[in-house]
């Protein structure tokens, strides 16, 4: 996989949603972070945090978090196919 990103605007975008997030669920924080470049299969391409009194809590909101970065995000992938390349729709 490659991932492609308007790096500015995908930091700040990330940074708004995790605060988005933490308001709407009560986290003491929240954090969203994506690589971009290339990434092996098996390797993570994001990170999300989700700090809360309650597990229940947190895990629903990094559940809502990861799929507001992958529906929203300024971040594009790419698959590095055997017969060539393709772009792979942002909410896959």
């Amino acid at each position: 996989m490659e991932y492609e990103a308007w790096e500015d605007r995908a930091e700040i975008q990330l940074h708004e949603f995790a605060a988005q997030v933490a308001t709407e669920f009560g986290l003491g924080a929240a954090l969203a972070v994506h690589r971009v470049g290339r990434v092996e299969v098996g390797e993570a391409a994001v990170v999300i945090v989700a700090v809360a009194v309650h597990r229940s809590a947190a895990f629903l909101a990094a559940s809502v978090l990861i799929d507001r970065v992958k529906a929203e995000g300024w971040i594009w992938k790419k698959e590095l196919r055997a017969d060539g390349e393709i772009w792979i729709d942002s909410c896959e």
